[in-house]
């Protein structure tokens, strides 16, 4: 077989491995460790900081043995990792009263660490090989890097598409250690080509080691298509189009721009990628800035393709700059170091010190910035100009561009008071807005890029919708809390991007009204209607806080629990500044936060009378709390005769189904209720549809429902339930 082949496989098939052990590993992780922002957070910065290790081990250990021995310690660390194959997480329940965090890693480092450690060397280390080889094109081995990101975008997209939804976690354990046993015997072939003395000891035509700013320089081109993409895929993900696995288009995206230019021929120039990514991000940055929401489609478009122009832009400049052969993996060290402090910034810092996206912003003038650098500079050689002459007509420019940018500045200022009379005058100065940077640019690319980085971040300072009353920052999404008005009064709503999470009215008469999903005329409400001396649904369990509507169907003497996860859900319900529902319930209702799955693992069996699950309306559906183990789960915390009410409205996925279908293989009843509010004064009082399943474990537990003619028995259709080893979003979405 010739060298590159078969380099070109074995680096294809350790990025295939390398992205399929961590979504792997993820849903490995989520039945034992629930769905927490610290578990992602920790799973994360463990696949990252390995990555890196790995990029280290490979740089300095083929530094300081030479490619020949290093391939063979390599090969030796690659079957000792095969003793923890198959791969497993222990089972054991998480020690939180340590350090979840650590605990987390501490797992993930003993039960599958070293397999991926030694993947994660894989990409450096055989172009490396393939360097220190005699085939014909080994002096330039980093073409190879295509065949690694084809492999990971791959992996990418069948994860979700093929392997999830055809193949068990079992199943799909047993495929990862037949690739792996692959990849050890093309691993093993490729250093038998490995001939050459080692980079460190090549003479004269080995470069000197790059300097400290060349690398600085490498860490921030790498840096900031890392921090772009997060921030891109957050944006576009709450605010544009909550999709499911929407997540997928922006990363493949992301590593196709690896595939661009890395590869050998080059179809486009770098500086065409420049002005590309700096045409696409000006209206891209114009949107995030203000708020655009309409149209969907036209603003996906946008958002998307200055991703991509980012990505190959930053990505080709970085491929210009790169090294010669022998200082390869030095360049993949830094190359990989910005590209973790990219995902470090968005995921841990941004959230901790920021109150909104303010990220994605200052990214883009770091962008803007970094690619002026590169535009090319305007060339101005009118024949037989004096040079008094030249002057004048620079100094025209220059005031042309400043009168521009001051004129946008009003546009600016009008937007942001929303005066209506001004409207199409605040449409025009958008207008003259964008164009500002092109026409700065005439007097010097730098100020172009200045004057775009400035408005990136000044105006998300000063710029917010006038109905957001507060804004605040979890792990787990930016909530903001808007003010908006009808006939009947004043409300406050709790959103998450698209997303409404309760309604409260500002009247005092009004504000002790349950609404959006919650009226009284609701399946929830008809329920929670019951006359005590037929069914006590007391003590009640809720799975979901949002503002805390169903505080108000507390009667004296009744106690209900809400089971959460996000701490600052939490306060902003507290907070009688702007809700007042838990604030009036006062010690009858109580707060549990963590994940709800392994907070209901701590209560007693036939504990409630009531189960209320409310967490299925997002965009991320979380599987662990609809699987067939976890509404086993349910059941057991119920007492003889107490029921289940899923709150199941989703626009992208069938839940309802998903509960149906799970409870008819447990053998409990359901019924269903499309609820839909028809009289204009709900409409008025913020009332919304909703639909709502009903699960028991017999007829008889729910008579005091199923005489309601809105409420229909439901019967499987067939698709397999969720379990805990096993999940298909795509047969469930709702096409």
């Amino acid at each position: 077989m010739k060298p590159a082949i078969l380099f070109s496989f074995t680096i294809f098939i350790s990025a295939f491995l390398l992205f399929f052990v961590q979504p792997l590993a993820g849903r490995m992780l989520l039945p034992t460790f629930g769905g927490s922002a610290i578990v992602w957070n920790a799973s994360m910065m463990f696949f990252q900081a390995l990555l890196l290790l790995g990029y280290i081990y490979a740089h300095f250990s083929i530094k300081r043995l030479g490619a020949k021995n290093q391939s063979k310690l390599h090969i030796a660390l690659m079957i000792a990792a095969a003793v923890f194959l198959p791969l497993s997480i222990a089972p054991e329940a998480p020690q939180w009263d340590a350090s979840p965090a650590l605990f987390v890693i501490q797992t993930l480092l003993v039960s599958i660490g070293l397999p991926f450690f030694v993947l994660s060397a894989s990409a450096p280390m055989l172009q490396s090989w393939y360097f220190s080889s005699d085939a014909p094109d080994a002096e330039d081995p980093y073409w190879l890097y295509v065949a690694s990101n084809i492999g990971s975008l791959l992996a990418l997209l069948t994860y979700p598409f093929l392997i999830e939804p055809f193949l068990s976690i079992n199943e799909q354990k047993w495929v990862w250690t037949g690739g792996y046993a692959l990849l050890v015997l093309s691993v093993f072939g490729a250093s038998f080509f490995v001939k050459k003395a080692p980079a460190a000891e090549v003479t004269a035509t080995a470069q000197t080691s790059s300097s400290w700013a060349e690398r600085g320089l490498w860490t921030l081109l790498a840096f900031v298509p890392s921090s772009a993409l997060l921030g891109y895929t957050a944006h576009i993900t709450t605010d544009i189009s909550a999709i499911p696995l929407f997540w997928v288009v922006p990363l493949a995206l992301y590593m196709l721009s690896f595939v661009i230019v890395f590869a050998r021929r080059q179809w486009i120039p770098s500086s065409v990628w420049v002005w590309l990514a700096f045409a696409a991000l000006v209206p891209s940055a114009y949107a995030i800035l203000l708020a655009l929401l309409e149209p969907v489609g036209l603003l996906l478009g946008i958002q998307l393709f200055s991703l991509f122009t980012l990505s190959v832009a930053f990505h080709a400049i970085l491929v210009d700059r790169k090294p010669s052969a022998s200082n390869l993996t030095d360049f993949y060290v830094w190359m990989s170091v910005g590209g973790m402090l990219g995902g470090v910034f968005n995921t841990l810092v941004a959230p901790a010190i920021f109150d909104r996206m303010y990220e994605l912003p200052i990214t883009l003038a770091l962008a803007f910035l970094l690619l002026s650098m590169h535009l090319p500079r305007p060339k101005f050689e009118p024949p037989s100009v004096s040079i008094g002459k030249a002057v004048r007509a620079k100094g025209m420019q220059t005031a042309f561009s400043v009168l521009v940018l001051a004129t946008a500045a009003v546009g600016f200022v009008t937007y942001m008071q929303s005066v209506d009379e001004v409207f199409e005058f605040t449409n025009t100065m958008l207008l003259i807005g964008i164009l500002t940077p092109f026409a700065l640019w005439f007097v010097h690319p730098i100020l172009a890029g200045f004057a775009a980085a400035t408005v990136c971040m000044v105006l998300p300072m000063g710029y917010q919708h006038q109905n957001i009353l507060m804004q605040m920052r979890s792990p787990y999404a930016i909530h903001e809390v808007r003010e908006f008005s009808s006939s009947v009064g004043q409300f406050h709503s709790l959103y998450h991007g698209r997303i409404q999470h309760g309604v409260q009215a500002t009247h005092p008469e009004l504000s002790r009204l349950p609404l959006s999903y919650y009226h009284t005329s609701s399946p929830i409400g008809e329920v929670m209607a019951i006359r005590e001396d037929f069914y006590d649904v007391t003590p009640v369990a809720v799975l979901g806080l949002g503002i805390g509507t169903m505080a108000t169907y507390v009667r004296p003497g009744m106690e209900m629990t809400f089971f959460e996860i996000d701490p600052q859900i939490e306060k902003i319900a507290r907070d009688a500044e702007y809700f007042t529902y838990l604030e009036r319930c006062g010690e009858q209702c109580k707060v549990v936060l963590g994940d709800a799955r392994l907070s209901l693992q701590e209560q007693p069996k036939g504990k409630y009378g009531l189960l209320v699950l409310d967490a299925y309306s997002s965009d991320a559906v979380p599987v662990h709390l609809l699987s067939k183990e976890a509404i086993e789960l349910y059941m057991s915390l119920l007492r003889p005769g107490g029921y289940m009410l899923f709150h199941v409205s989703n626009r992208y996925v069938n839940v309802r189904q998903i509960v149906v279908n799970t409870a008819a293989e447990l053998g409990y009843v359901s019924y269903f209720q499309d609820h839909w509010p028809r009289e204009t004064k709900l409409e008025e009082l913020m009332v919304n549809s909703s639909e709502w399943v009903m699960v028991g474990r017999n007829k008889k537990d729910l008579e005091l429902q199923i005489f309601d003619p809105r409420w229909e028995e439901q019967e499987p259709d067939g698709r397999p339930a969720w379990t805990d080893d096993w999940a298909n979003l795509w047969v469930y979405m709702a096409w």
